[in-house]
C-alpha cells in the first residue's frame, strides 16, 4: 500500500496507530513497509494535522475594563473624529468619537 494513495480516514487511523506506537516514525514505516519520506510528507500535508494548527476561535468578551489614570495613560485633548489610547507596548486604539 502507498501512502499516496490512501484516504484522509485512512490516514487518520494508521497516523493514530503509530502516536500509540511510541515508537520512532523510521521504525513504524520498516515494519508497515512505508517510505519514510512519504510518511513524513503525507504527516506535513496532512489536514488531520493542519486542524491541530488552526486558529482558536476569539473568546466572548466578559464585560467591560475599567480604564483608570495612571503613569502609563496619557490622554491628550486633540481636535479630531476619534478617541485615541497609547496602551503599553506601543498599541495604540483609536475609536471613533
Amino acid at each position: 500500500m502507498r501512502l499516496k494513495d490512501i484516504d484522509e480516514a485512512a490516514w487518520a487511523v494508521l497516523y493514530a496507530e503509530w502516536k500509540a506506537s511510541k515508537i520512532t516514525q523510521k521504525d513504524f514505516c520498516k515494519i508497515k513497509g512505508f517510505d519514510l519520506r512519504d510518511f513524513i510528507y503525507r504527516r506535513e500535508k496532512s489536514s488531520v494535522i493542519r486542524k491541530k494548527y488552526e486558529p482558536q476561535k476569539s473568546l466572548p468578551v466578559a464585560g467591560f475594563i475599567k480604564l483608570e489614570r495612571g503613569p502609563e495613560l496619557q490622554i491628550q485633548k486633540q481636535e479630531s473624529n476619534f478617541i485615541e489610547l497609547q496602551l503599553p507596548h506601543g498599541i495604540i486604539l483609536r475609536i471613533p468619537a
